[in-house]
């Protein structure tokens, strides 16, 4: 049968409770009734867990790979949206500038309405909406009260870090441990 990883683990686990209780407590020695069973138990959870070992090595490799293919579609995908993106922006701007050609043609001639030759309509409207505020490009923000103003704030981890590291005690940050990763073969 095959044994899962966490069999596996638990299986270990036994097997070092299994050889701490054959110990002797005064020399530490393993009682030789038993030393042959726990040498051919360590044997086989040695070979099945280097077994286990291969087969998640294996298919991490195989995720791995699959990784790398589908961020390199992705990025292909990436491209190739920005690529329409910028085609709309395009369309868009030639749109813009359009209206803005006809806009300008009939307020210098005073037209609020047109039809063309094939009898669409065009008109010319006033805005909706709230009224736009006007700012000039410039602005000293210390002359704006603070009711105007929105205030962003977020955490400099990097600032906090760098205290933390010369000794400050801070109630709402600390320094964690690094954590653990796996180096494969």
């Amino acid at each position: 049968m095959t044994s899962t990883l966490r069999q596996l683990t638990a299986e270990w686990i036994r097997y070092d409770e299994a050889f701490t209780a054959s110990a002797d407590s005064d020399t530490g020695e393993i009682d030789p009734a038993v030393a042959g069973e726990l040498a051919a138990w360590f044997d086989a959870l040695e070979h099945n867990t280097a077994v286990k070992a291969d087969g998640y090595l294996d298919y991490i490799r195989h995720l791995e790979e699959t990784v790398a293919v589908q961020r390199a579609q992705s990025d292909q995908y990436q491209a190739e949206a920005d690529r329409f993106k910028t085609r709309a922006k395009t369309a868009e701007s030639q749109v813009d500038w359009l209206k803005g050609q006809m806009l300008a043609h009939m307020l210098a001639t005073g037209a609020k309405k047109l039809t063309t030759a094939t009898g669409r309509p065009i008109a010319v409207r006033t805005n909706g909406g709230k009224l736009p505020v006007v700012t000039p490009e410039m602005i000293d923000l210390s002359k704006v009260p603070n009711n105007h103003l929105v205030i962003t704030a977020r955490l400099d981890k990097d600032a906090v870090r760098l205290d933390l590291e010369r000794g400050a005690e801070l109630p709402y940050a600390k320094l964690g441990e690094r954590g653990e990763h796996l180096r494969l073969g």
